[in-house]
């Protein structure tokens, strides 16, 4: 609202947000999500990413919701 955009708008924000994310996550099969933050939008911060969890085993958790 403070930025006066419309979809078009919120959706360039959130991919120059997400810029460098986008490519890191596909490739990185211990990434589970990522929260963008009004900090990250506001370029405060990075955006928060979350990992899956492991095992003291190498079997996989599958993420923090299982």
């Amino acid at each position: 609202i403070a930025r006066k955009t419309v979809a078009r708008g919120l959706r360039s924000i959130l991919e120059e947000t997400m810029r460098d994310v986008m490519y890191e996550v596909p490739s990185d099969e211990t990434i589970s999500e990522v929260i963008i933050t009004k900090g990250a939008v506001e370029k405060k911060s990075d955006p928060l990413v979350v990992h899956k969890e492991y095992r003291s085993d190498p079997k996989r958790v599958n993420d923090r919701n299982a």
